[in-house]
């Protein structure tokens, strides 16, 4: 949601994230195979289409994200 929040479009009234992440060992070390976000947010004047399209975009742009070589998956909820 930090995407929409910079052009000014939507404020979260309240947002919740969470990352489960799974650590795996390869080699003699250790990486993280998989991440599995969840958002849950409250966001006045936006459709159920229209949050979902910005959490993914997040998604795919985030920095962060881009930097582990793993699998990311994203559930995000709209509260009403």
């Amino acid at each position: 949601m930090c995407c929409a929040r910079s052009r000014g479009r939507f404020v979260a009234a309240v947002a919740s994230t969470a990352a489960a992440v799974t650590i795996e060992k390869d080699g003699g070390a250790f990486r993280i195979s998989k991440s599995a976000l969840t958002l849950t947010a409250k966001v006045d004047g936006i459709t159920a289409d229209e949050f979902q399209r910005i959490a993914a975009e997040a998604k795919a742009n985030c920095p962060i994200s881009k930097l582990f070589n793993t699998t990311i998956t994203l559930d995000a909820k709209l509260e009403a």
